[in-house]
């Protein structure tokens, strides 16, 4: 939980938010328990002397500990955890473990559930927590406390594969605000599709299958395909077909997750086939524009340079 005796402590009473507050023994051989992140700005964290956090902030609002309080809320925190997983390791009145092996048919991929959880102890509590996820312990700790307040850090577990074969190639963002805007989400499909031509392109990588995945606010997800003649890297091609699967789509609430993928892949050739019905010419502009796209991004980064919306 993020600063949680001190952010109880601003949930009981408002006019505590955005001010630095200071939970511990008042007595001048008292000690700091927690510190709002107003405080902690002024050098004040958890086990500094209270007599000594009254000189680094004496405008600070110093606060008796409410143990009785601040445990009826872990209570419900810690409930509220294990409606996510049995396993649940709680190793002070504000911080726990949870082993999530095997609950995604439950509630998604690691990432979902954490935020899942986020929104949970928000909706029910009113208080913030930041969550890591990671292969162990030590390592979750670690990434729990990497981006707080109200933080979300994934690290990662991968073993060394000295060639791995790619199976598929992918472009995908979770949206910063849920939205049901089509002209946005279309401009979504458009950017994504661009970005996996490129990578293909960059990989000497071809495919025949196109999807597109979107992921809804109430984090059910929709995925649709479309498997084509020949493989392509063609930035038009696949834009053109990632947009019919998007218009195909049943986009009844608001997405939170949109992205293109490309499987079914082939060892990509610097020649290419034309269709027998394409025409040449465009087919070739279409080509040297690509081209030159991926020399300025290869330069300059992926975003520099982004086709105009036609």
């Amino acid at each position: 939980m993020d600063a949680f005796f001190a952010a109880i402590e601003a949930l009981d009473d408002s006019s505590l938010k955005g001010k630095p507050v200071i939970v511990g023994g008042l007595s001048r051989r008292g000690v700091v328990s927690t510190a709002s992140y107003e405080a902690r700005r002024f050098g004040i964290h958890s086990a500094m002397p209270v007599f000594k956090a009254r000189e680094k902030c004496p405008h600070g609002i110093f606060l008796p500990v409410k143990m009785e309080r601040y445990k009826e809320v872990s209570r419900k925190i810690m409930g509220l955890l294990k409606d996510f997983s049995p396993l649940v390791e709680q190793v002070s009145i504000d911080e726990a473990y949870l082993d999530i092996t095997g609950t995604e048919n439950l509630f998604g991929c690691p990432e979902d559930i954490a935020r899942r959880i986020k929104e949970r102890v928000g909706k029910e509590t009113g208080l913030t927590c930041s969550i890591g996820i990671a292969p162990n312990k030590f390592m979750a700790k670690v990434a729990s406390d990497m981006n707080k307040p109200d933080g979300l850090k994934i690290i990662s577990d991968s073993e060394v594969v000295p060639k791995r074969e790619i199976k598929s190639i992918s472009s995908e963002e979770t949206l910063q605000k849920d939205t049901g805007d089509l002209s946005k989400l279309k401009d979504l499909v458009k950017e994504h599709a661009e970005k996996v031509a490129w990578r293909l392109r960059n990989e000497e990588l071809k495919g025949k299958t196109i999807t597109i995945k979107i992921k809804f606010s109430d984090f059910s997800a929709f995925t649709k395909s479309q498997t084509i003649a020949e493989a392509t890297d063609s930035s038009k091609i696949l834009r053109d077909s990632a947009m019919k699967l998007f218009l195909d789509s049943p986009i009844k609430r608001k997405v939170r997750l949109i992205g293109v993928a490309v499987s079914n892949l082939d060892v990509g050739k610097k020649q290419f086939q034309m269709s027998l019905f394409e025409d040449p010419g465009k087919t070739d502009k279409n080509r040297k524009v690509e081209e030159a796209m991926d020399e300025i991004r290869g330069k300059f980064g992926g975003k520099v340079i982004e086709r105009g919306k036609e």
